[in-house]
């Protein structure tokens, strides 16, 4: 597939292609928008996060203490520095993704 084929697929479609190719997917931890942008830099295909690493890069610790709102306004503010796809790992995903909907 060519890169001009895989740039004009949407997120969902390249990140389900990238779980198929011959080589293992890395898919580095970003704890933040700024980490992210780094990481995606470095040549990353696509990137998660980590909910413990966002928790603990805002003051808070591990374990469901971070609202599903602010969870999603990290996402949201990571999605728009990068241009690879991204794998949401945070606390409170089901709150999260009822936001979510609500906004589309």
């Amino acid at each position: 597939m060519s890169n001009t084929n895989i740039n004009t697929m949407n997120s969902f479609e390249k990140f389900s292609n990238l779980h198929r190719q011959s080589e293992v997917l890395i898919l580095p931890n970003a704890w933040d928008a700024a980490s992210a942008r780094v990481i995606q830099e470095a040549g990353a295909q696509a990137i998660a996060t980590t909910s413990a690493g966002v928790a603990w890069a805002l003051g808070y610790a591990d374990g469901y203490k971070m609202t599903a709102k602010l969870n999603a306004q990290i996402a949201d503010s990571i999605v728009r520095v990068i241009s690879v796809p991204l794998s949401v790992d945070f606390e409170n995903a089901t709150a999260m993704i009822l936001l979510w909907w609500q906004r589309i």
